[in-house]
């Protein structure tokens, strides 16, 4: 492809292990700008997620935001927003705010939703482990069990001690 021509403009969608991978490797070329868009702002280390969801961890330890992970990088702005929409042709999204981002390129890392898989009561029942917020709730509701059982012992059922993985 080439270099880009001078003053380039990349819209990178996600602060993910990609997106920021992405931003940063193109903050290495000053012919570009970049504007990372993610919508909560900070990038997510999704390996250590069950040391948090198991109280090993707090929450701050496996989250930073992206503005201080890209602060050294002086043509990397971080925008906070939900992108709603994708216009690949155009090379824009548009956020829930209603603002239109447009780049010279486009890049889309915004990563995945939970699925089930059409398993039945999966997703009434089941806890997802793919955010920082699904760990602490799934580390309260654990610690909620335990003391529910720690008040009463003689009411605790075999299966009320069983969590799978």
């Amino acid at each position: 492809m080439g270099h880009p021509d001078p003053g380039w403009h990349v819209v990178v969608v996600g602060g993910g292990f990609a997106g920021l991978a992405c931003a940063r490797r193109l903050a290495d070329d000053h012919r570009v700008r970049v504007t990372l868009v993610d919508r909560t702002g900070h990038h997510e280390f999704q390996p250590l997620l069950y040391q948090v969801a198991s109280a090993q961890l707090a929450p701050a330890d496996v989250a930073a935001p992206l503005d201080g992970l890209l602060r050294r990088h002086e043509r990397v702005r971080v925008m906070r927003a939900e992108v709603t929409g994708v216009d690949p042709v155009g090379r824009a999204v548009t956020t829930a705010g209603g603002e239109r981002l447009a780049g010279d390129a486009l890049v889309l890392a915004a990563g995945f939703r939970a699925g089930f898989m059409d398993v039945p009561g999966a997703e009434e029942h089941a806890m997802p482990l793919y955010t920082v917020d699904d760990a602490v709730r799934l580390r309260a509701r654990v610690f909620a069990l335990l003391d529910a059982a720690a008040a009463d012992p003689a009411g605790v059922r075999p299966h009320d001690q069983t969590v799978v993985v």
